[in-house]
């Protein structure tokens, strides 16, 4: 499928989020445009790491989100930890780590993950969301956001919150290698996906899918990785059709190939990653500017 179409597709399920959420949008967005108003000098800013603990915290982190990036995004499946990286007073940027996904064929090749698959992969996280505020994404501030997940500071706060040793982090781009990941030295790109389905399907049905999947096939112990939607749709729809019915709901879907990186968790506190960042990445770019 070609790049336009996958756009397409991508704007159209937006656009449905947009609906969705219009009300904790409207909450928010002066908060969003104002922070955005803010300057910042990344040479000596203060980076910091902010959890969304709260209820309003995790709306305000979808918010920012959803207004950053022209993808849209659903709240991940299983474990979560959003948080908001920020330089002084200024969000520059958001992450979210979540549940490893229950399919993905490179990465279990690399790990050789075997019948123990389940049980090993309690100590990987998803890096599902790496979103740098616009303005200041010029200078870098993408790969100072995969720097900053990589911090023994994210690492203690999911073993804190979760209780497994961490290990290691996954995460995939849209369209194959990744501007952010590409030379980032502890990630690995492992191969780009076979076929990465995306669904566009209403709230309503989505809710009705869910209440009927898990109550056909449980959860498990153990075993509650993050099932993606088109995943959890594409084994009711066979489930439908061993039963020789028809499959009551309504939904769109497409394929893509999504590339998939790697990166075993580092020693490194978060100001270490920063003046890291810096050394490799802002000075050099900013020279580059003319800044």
């Amino acid at each position: 499928m070609d790049k336009e179409k996958q756009l397409e597709f991508v704007s159209m399920q937006k656009d449905e989020l947009f609906r969705r959420y219009r009300k904790i949008i409207d909450k928010y967005r002066d908060i969003y445009e104002y922070n955005n108003s803010l300057d910042v000098n990344l040479d000596n800013a203060s980076i910091r790491l902010v959890f969304a603990e709260s209820k309003d915290d995790a709306q305000k982190w979808r918010v920012f989100s959803m207004l950053t990036t022209s993808l849209a995004g659903e709240d991940a499946v299983g474990r979560r930890l959003k948080v908001f990286v920020y330089a002084d007073d200024m969000i520059i940027g958001m992450l979210q780590f979540c549940s490893p996904l229950a399919i993905l064929g490179e990465r279990d090749k690399y790990l050789h993950l075997d019948e123990n698959k389940f049980l090993l992969l309690k100590g990987v996280y998803n890096i599902g969301s790496c979103l740098p505020i616009r303005k200041y994404a010029h200078l870098l501030t993408g790969k100072l956001l995969v720097y900053a997940a990589f911090s023994n500071e994210v690492r203690e706060k999911l073993q804190s919150r979760y209780g497994d040793r961490v290990i290691g982090y996954e995460t995939t781009s849209l369209y194959g290698k990744s501007s952010i990941y590409n030379r980032i030295p502890f990630l690995k790109f492992l191969g780009v996906s076979k076929g990465y389905s995306a669904v566009h399907i209403s709230l309503e049905d989505w809710n009705k899918i869910k209440q009927e999947y898990f109550s056909i096939f449980p959860r498990k112990m153990g075993k509650q990785m993050g099932l993606k939607k088109y995943q959890i749709i594409d084994k009711l729809y066979k489930y439908y059709k061993k039963l020789n019915k028809p499959f009551p709901y309504e939904y769109k879907s497409t394929l893509f190939q999504r590339g998939i990186y790697f990166g075993y968790v580092i020693d490194k506190s978060l100001d270490e990653q920063i003046q890291i960042w810096r050394e490799r990445w802002y000075f050099p770019r900013k020279e580059r500017l003319g800044q």
